[in-house]
């Protein structure tokens, strides 16, 4: 997935997104965090 471009919707037009591997700790930190305080 890293070095991938995806579109991401914003309401009016599709945004592109470059993966890097910053992105993906992030999201895994999001995930992480949203687990522990709602599960």
């Amino acid at each position: 997935m890293i070095g991938h471009t995806i579109a991401i919707y914003n309401g009016k037009q599709h945004v592109p997104i470059y993966i890097t591997d910053r992105i993906v700790i992030y999201i895994f930190i999001y995930i992480y965090i949203y687990i522990y305080i709602y599960i």
